[in-house]
């Protein structure tokens, strides 16, 4: 997004990240960190399910993340993700199910599909509280990928980046003409 010159709010993401928690309104699949009265961290669950934008990038980032009180770092993939105005990035482990699910069916996409406005949902398992299924819909059409629970997930990481990348240095071509 350009910046205009004048008085404006810093763009912030929003992070969404991926759960299955039971929880006494239900199971959803995802939530964002808050902070409650005393500000200790709190998880705000997201009631909508879809998350409807387009697709910047992909990126593999290692982050310090808390067990308990014990700390350590590991590798995520964050989805960065431009709905309207606003921006999102889907912070999900390198050994779910949603991630896996999700790079498989990104990279079943042409590189025109990479560029359409996604749906990305976030499903639950009813059979388990730790999956949580991703799926894509491009124009109300569900896509399908076969599981490949082995496949190289980081070399699909680096070909979906590639083929956004394309589109970003032909579109500025074509508008440079």
């Amino acid at each position: 997004m350009t910046q205009q010159p004048g008085l404006h709010n810093v763009e912030t993401a929003t992070y969404l990240f991926i759960s299955n928690e039971p929880t006494p309104e239900g199971r959803f699949g995802w939530y964002t960190l808050g902070e409650d009265e005393n500000g200790q961290a709190v998880k705000k669950y997201v009631p909508q399910r879809a998350l409807t934008g387009t697709l910047e990038q992909l990126e593999l980032k290692e982050v310090t993340v808390k067990a308990g009180k014990k700390e350590e770092n590991k590798i995520k993939l964050d989805v960065h993700i431009q709905a309207g105005s606003d921006k999102y990035i889907i912070r999900t482990g390198l050994d779910t199910t949603f991630y896996k699910g999700l790079l498989l069916k990104l990279n079943a996409l042409t590189s025109n599909q990479l560029q359409s406005l996604l749906t990305i949902t976030a499903t639950p398992s009813v059979d388990s509280d730790k999956v949580v299924f991703a799926g894509i819909r491009i124009n109300n059409e569900s896509i399908k990928a076969d599981w490949e629970p082995d496949a190289d997930f980081p070399a699909m990481v680096e070909s979906i980046n590639e083929r956004l990348s394309e589109f970003v240095i032909k579109e500025g071509v074509e508008n440079d003409s």
